[in-house]
């Protein structure tokens, strides 16, 4: 019954998601108080008094079938009171997480012994992953008054603890329902008074006709210099906001109102998915602050919701793959956005400059990940814990069509998430190396992480390391005689950011063609495309015998990416979608008070 590599796979996570328990566990004891036996395709538990924690009955089952009695179709609380192996809180989880809610389950053990040892049978990975769970070990009313006052507009959400008659003799759930009772009461009240003070704010900053204000909420990665220098250049004061990175998805969603509302924006701007509760967005709809989601990376891979979209004024996609269908999915307007140059030519490099420095770097290169080390965690766990569908997922790699269909025929799960990334992530490899194990070793130098070597040995010698994005980038960029750009699977219909900085730092640039690229350049005067790896060792060849017509091709690109395709025009562009959604507050209105929270909901315990 004991699965040892569970236990090796359920330890693993825990030390990544909660470094503090795992250092706990390693003191705790043997549960030799428990007894397990099998229940079905579970397993079932008794205490020391022979008690049913889990069983006779197959502990799944039922778990599943309270989940499904439990669960309502609106963002909730569920505390989840001594859940033992984890059956309740797991089913909870899935069925929370299939439906896309804004729920938070939240489960508390202080049984540590039998916790340790649920390890070695049940897998514990979603409520270490999963953006809807929390896990709190140790003395409940302790841990569970801690967690709320770091994070208190949880509060704001309907509550339902769950419990097993093993809780009722030594923990008051009553007592516990008051005390969040209270709180909601108390939080609501603070929540209120910030929209009331926003709203004046607000109409007062409208009023004296100050600059647009934009908040770049959650994390944006490399692209937050840009949109901040872009949106700046436009005229706008940029408040950068990346959010608690440490708190799961679900719970950050509460506290982003508050803390967004303190800045008073006029635009709000997401990367790749909202995390602003729905409450969040009515509040801001009321103030007239436009909401705006960039997907930057595939809706389909970052897991993009109808619920999220319902939320949002205005979705903009970077690629024209499936933006019809997500357009129809409740963003009020959808608009194809494409990315651009996000770093500046060198002081010498300029298009006002007749002569350019000589190019000290290699004769070709390539900026990039190999992709290897953003699935190497996934591919590890899924051959431990379930072989079967990391073969699924290979073939599906394998090959060059849409897989849509055949995952979610085969699976009966919506084609997201982990395994789009997987997917894509496992065919750029492929291609990358593909095409690059074509060109001349001897005269190439592959720049990115060391995952490189696992991608492909052969290329392990070209690997010249890691280079941060900005003057270092536009510095590669700019002394390599070629630069190969091969596109990540998930760029269907678009160019990505390396096409454009390449340019901008008057780089020359060996492209694979494509119908994005013949959209917004004009090849072999902007740029040179190839369609194949043989084609691409052609081009390089026949470029680095021409620096001539290397220099007028970069010369030309240069020129044309900082007039046509910088943050300044992207940040113009946006903010005029968005300007219609950037309306009147109530104050503005003159409406009289206005109340944005309804009454709170009583709390429940099952």
């Amino acid at each position: 019954m004991r699965n040892e590599a569970l236990v090796e796979s359920n330890t693993g996570a825990l030390r990544r998601a909660y470094p503090c328990y795992a250092d706990v566990l390693s003191l705790v004891s043997d549960a030799n108080s428990y007894r397990f036996e099998p229940a079905g395709a579970a397993t079932a538990c008794r205490d020391e008094r022979g008690h049913w924690l889990h069983g006779p009955e197959d502990p799944w089952e039922a778990a599943h079938r309270d989940a499904r009695a439990l669960v309502v179709d609106a963002p909730h609380l569920y505390i989840v009171i001594r859940p033992g192996l984890g059956y309740q809180a797991l089913a909870l989880l899935e069925l929370v997480e299939s439906r896309g809610l804004e729920s938070v389950v939240l489960v508390v053990e202080d049984r540590l012994e039998l916790w340790k040892a649920s390890l070695a049978f049940t897998n514990w990975g979603p409520v270490f992953h999963c953006p809807s769970a929390v896990l709190l070990l140790g003395k409940l009313d302790a841990v569970i008054d801690a967690y709320f006052a770091r994070n208190p507009r949880l509060s704001l959400l309907p509550v339902t603890v769950v419990t097993g008659p093993d809780c009722m003799d030594d923990f008051d759930c009553e007592r516990l329902v008051e005390r969040l009772e209270a709180r909601s009461i108390r939080i609501r009240s603070e929540i209120e008074q910030t929209f009331i003070g926003a709203d004046f704010f607000l109409h007062r900053r409208r009023t004296l006709g100050e600059p647009l204000r934009v908040v770049l909420a959650g994390e944006h990665g490399y692209l937050t210099g840009p949109y901040s220098e872009g949106f700046r250049a436009c005229g706008c004061d940029v408040e950068v906001l990346p959010g608690d990175s440490l708190a799961p998805r679900n719970v950050r969603a509460q506290d982003w109102a508050s803390k967004l509302l303190t800045l008073v924006p006029d635009l709000v701007l997401w990367a790749n998915r909202p995390e602003l509760s729905a409450f969040g967005s009515a509040g801001l709809r009321a103030l007239g602050v436009a909401n705006v989601v960039w997907s930057v990376d595939s809706p389909r891979r970052a897991r993009l919701t109808k619920r999220e979209l319902d939320t949002i004024d205005l979705h903009l996609y970077f690629d024209t793959h499936d933006l019809s269908t997500y357009a129809g999915l409740g963003a009020r307007r959808s608009e194809q956005l494409s990315l651009a140059a996000g770093i500046e030519p060198l002081p010498d490099c300029a298009p006002d400059r007749l002569q350019w420095p000589s190019r000290r770097g290699p004769a070709v290169s390539f900026v990039g990940s190999s992709g290897y080390a953003r699935v190497i965690n996934l591919r590890e766990f899924i051959r431990r814990v379930r072989p079967e569908d990391l073969e699924f997922l290979d073939e599906l790699a394998a090959t060059s069509a849409d897989v849509t269909e055949t995952f979610e025929k085969e699976t009966g799960k919506p084609y997201a998430g982990a395994p789009v990334l997987y997917v894509d992530e496992i065919r750029t490899i492929r291609r990358r190396t593909g095409i690059l194990r074509a060109l001349p070793v001897e005269s190439l130098k592959i720049f990115g992480g060391p995952d490189w070597a696992h991608a492909d040995a052969s290329l392990a010698d070209c690997l010249a390391g890691s280079v941060r994005y900005g003057t270092d980038l536009a510095s590669i960029y700019f002394h390599s005689l070629i630069n190969i750009n091969v596109f990540h699977a998930q760029c269907i219909d678009s160019t990505n950011s390396r096409v454009y900085d390449v340019l901008a730092s008057g780089g020359f640039l060996l492209t694979e063609d494509s119908p994005a690229i013949r959209r917004e350049f004009e090849p072999d005067r902007h740029l040179v495309t190839f369609a194949t790896p043989a084609e691409a060792a052609d081009k390089v060849a026949f470029y680095l015998a021409r620096p001539e017509a290397r220099e007028a091709i970069a010369r030309e690109g240069q020129k044309h990416v900082l007039a046509q395709h910088t943050f300044l025009q992207r940040c113009a562009r946006l903010l005029a979608l968005a300007r219609p959604f950037m309306g009147t507050s109530p104050s503005e209105k003159s409406e009289g008070s206005t109340r944005f929270l309804g009454s709170a909901e009583p709390a429940s315990v099952l």
